[in-house]
């Protein structure tokens, strides 16, 4: 019996201008150096992960800072000006905020855009992965050039219908004739 597939990928192609990319460029001169890390951890994160998206919280923001090494107000400060300058999907990265938080710019959602999505399900469709699972409320493109990607919404290999032991046994015993 094998594993069930993990929804992310393990590679990504990182475009060889994605410091020369405008959005990129805005934040490094905002930020430094540090923000291309930030983006950077950010996108293996996603695409790790659920492959096309991942939640935004103050536990995440904790992680990544943790992890980065940075304090969170910093990285707090760059996630919110790459959701401003379009790095991420502003209305995503307000999907599960307040009117509160929101007037504060401060986001809670989902960190996404139409280029990771692409990407991500470029990558499934070229790797001929026959079945990935995907929640419809965070996709921002269309699905129809992956009509062979299947939304199955369950793991296949735990259901009902494949059980091994069904009761008859599909073998039988046949003497062999000398």
């Amino acid at each position: 019996m094998s594993r069930p597939r993990k929804p992310g990928i393990r590679y990504f192609p990182l475009d060889t201008d994605f410091f020369e990319n405008k959005k990129v460029r805005r934040l490094t001169r905002a930020f430094g150096a540090i923000a291309a890390s930030v983006l950077v951890n950010l996108l293996c994160t996603i695409y790790k992960d659920k492959g096309y998206y991942m939640r935004w919280d103050d536990e995440t923001l904790a992680f990544l800072a943790d992890e980065l090494g940075l304090k969170v107000g910093t990285v707090r400060e760059i996630v919110v000006k790459a959701i401003q300058v379009g790095f991420f999907d502003a209305n995503m990265a307000n999907l599960f905020g307040t009117d509160e938080m929101r007037s504060k710019g401060d986001y809670n959602g989902i960190l996404t855009s139409i280029a990771i999505q692409e990407q991500y399900f470029n990558t499934c469709k070229q790797s001929k992965r026959s079945e990935v699972c995907y929640d419809a409320r965070f996709l921002l493109i269309s699905m129809k050039p992956y009509e062979k990607i299947v939304n199955s919404g369950e793991n296949s290999i735990n259901s009902r219908e494949n059980e091994v032991n069904s009761g008859e046994s599909t073998q039988r015993k046949v003497k062999e004739s000398k």
